[in-house]
């Protein structure tokens, strides 16, 4: 079993220091895992944005606490629509089964922006991943009034 945690749920493992081979491990004797994604990364790294010393100390809090779960290899899923691009093709081939994660590539890539956050270090690119996203996602709607 995959558990994809939200953004509030890494606060409280940061905040909480919870021990990351602890939680693996008994995950693991449960036949489950925890799973990332980039949309988590994105979400975590936001906090960099925010204004003053503090945003700064809780990003680089939020990637140390991260840093030791991806270390550990937990699996990240790929993007959404890469998702939705493998599920319209597997159904196209009649195949079952689509692979969910990222592949050791982009999983590397994935661990150097995460290492870098960790440090502290929201640069230009980091920046503009988190300009592209935001503009990039739908406007929230209310409630439907007829």
């Amino acid at each position: 079993m995959n558990i994809y945690l939200d953004t509030n749920l890494w606060n409280v493992l940061c905040d909480q220091e919870v021990d990351q081979e602890k939680l693996v491990a008994s995950l693991a004797s449960k036949n489950a895992r925890l799973v990332i994604s980039p949309h988590t990364v994105f979400e975590l790294a936001k906090t960099f944005r925010a204004s003053g010393e503090q945003a700064s100390k809780r990003g680089r809090e939020l990637f140390s606490c991260l840093k030791k779960f991806v270390d550990a290899n937990i699996p990240c899923s790929k993007e959404i629509m890469e998702l939705l691009a493998a599920e319209m093709q597997a159904l196209q081939l009649r195949k079952s089964t689509i692979d969910a994660f990222l592949g050791e590539f982009d999983y590397g890539m994935l661990k150097q922006e995460v290492d870098k956050l960790a440090s502290g270090e929201f640069d230009e690119r980091a920046d503009k991943f988190i300009k592209a996203r935001s503009v990039d996602l739908p406007p929230v709607l209310g409630p439907v009034i007829s």
